[in-house]
């Protein structure tokens, strides 16, 4: 949280996280993972605010990660943009 601040000058609290650590191995998805994703993202739609993204979603490598945190910044900044209008 404090790099959040100094970065980028947020200083609230987030309302909730989870953090889930994988010790032994890379997570390994499920059959049906790309359909559930699919399906969270559309039952998203209503709840615009709401931005989700994770080290599994989509892709367990370093360069995926990093990808969809970027991809999830990008639309935290178009929410914050258009908030201010």
């Amino acid at each position: 949280m404090n790099d959040l601040k100094k970065i980028m000058g947020i200083d609230c609290e987030p309302e909730f996280v989870k953090i889930f650590r994988h010790y032994h191995a890379i997570p390994q998805y499920t059959r049906g993972h790309a359909q559930r994703l699919q399906e969270l993202e559309g039952s998203l739609q209503d709840s615009p605010d709401l931005i989700l993204t994770g080290n599994a979603f989509y892709g367990v490598g370093l360069n995926d990660c990093v990808h969809a945190a970027s991809q999830a910044a990008a639309k935290v900044i178009v929410r914050l943009e258009k908030k201010k209008d």
